[in-house]
């Protein structure tokens, strides 16, 4: 009697191991999902969907259990995040949004772009800022000198990147993810929400098909417009910046200072609700790893110290 409730005891401690969350994930990640159109679960292939389609129902952090800051009665703001596009200055994403996280703040909806849509993917799936900024550091390793873009890089960005979300499906990420796409023949930008997210990514990186109907990165075409998630459900935004007014690259990449400078000179949305964080990071190279490590300490400790307002509207959400 005395060995079998010892051997008992280590089943229980075994099994209570193995349900934990694994290591480089957040354990309350899977309490910010956000049903979009009560399908979440449904497992269908990409759409590209007209704004009618992508109307919100159901909005809201599905109902885990009792709120932190209020009972279970009082419905919770639907918060956002956008990243957007840089390159290589993506992985500052990862610091930024990590200073976030320490102030407590969580988010139900998170997209992004470009390369920035992949550091999206990562969070959206629970991965914690501190490994997908390793993730980067190795691929950038493995691709120093890769011209962006280029076939090698794509394939150095599937091996090194891409290859985490192999056999996974957008809607069933921990927190609800968004993938905007620039649809050719509809000539305008929309948001996949179910479907492969591996191909999802990787159709994101193209910069230009004459297929028709082919989706292909936002980037080329447009930037994503914040302002849309409202009709998705977002009630709070927060977009972070990397790109700032200033483009620069170490290597010859005329065709991409097109495109990124571009994108750099849009007007930024301002508006209620909206919070905009802009990095102050316009002297790294979207191509270049050099001086990194500052960078990314200069992007945290902007992040932290510039918060303030988001935490008090985020620590507010339950007297709205």
């Amino acid at each position: 009697m005395k060995y079998s409730s010892i051997i008992l005891f280590v089943i229980l401690c075994f099994g209570f191991s193995c349900g934990s969350p694994s290591k480089g994930t957040y354990d309350d990640a899977g309490s910010n999902v956000v049903d979009l159109d009560g399908k979440t679960n449904e497992k269908s292939t990409p759409s590209i969907g007209s704004d009618s389609e992508v109307s919100a129902v159901g909005v809201g952090p599905k109902p885990i259990g009792p709120s932190p800051q209020g009972p279970d009665d009082v419905k919770q703001n639907v918060w956002a995040l956008v990243l957007s596009p840089g390159l290589n200055r993506v992985i500052c994403h990862a610091v930024a949004v990590r200073a976030l996280y320490e102030k407590g703040i969580r988010f139900n909806i998170i997209t992004g772009s470009g390369m920035a849509s992949i550091v999206a993917a990562y969070l959206a799936l629970g991965t914690t800022p501190e490994i997908i900024e390793w993730r980067f550091h190795k691929f950038f390793q493995k691709s120093e000198g890769m011209k962006p873009f280029s076939k090698n890089w794509i394939e150095r960005v599937e091996k090194d990147l891409l290859k985490d979300f192999e056999g996974k499906k957008i809607q069933n990420t921990k927190i609800t993810l968004l993938i905007p796409v620039y649809n050719e023949m509809e000539r305008k930008v929309n948001y996949l929400r179910r479907g492969d997210l591996h191909k999802s990514l990787l159709e994101n990186l193209r910069l230009g098909s004459k297929v028709p109907n082919k989706v292909n990165s936002v980037i080329t075409y447009d930037r994503v417009d914040s302002s849309r998630l409202i009709k998705l459900g977002a009630q709070k935004i927060v977009e972070i910046d990397a790109l700032g007014k200033r483009v620069k690259f170490e290597g010859s990449a005329d065709y991409l200072f097109g495109i990124y400078g571009r994108l750099s000179s849009m007007s930024k949305e301002k508006k209620e609700n909206h919070f905009l964080v802009e990095l102050p990071i316009e002297n790294f190279s979207l191509d270049s790893i050099k001086d990194l490590p500052e960078y990314l300490r200069t992007s945290y400790l902007f992040v932290r110290d510039n918060s303030v307002e988001i935490k008090e509207n985020f620590l507010s959400r339950n007297k709205n």
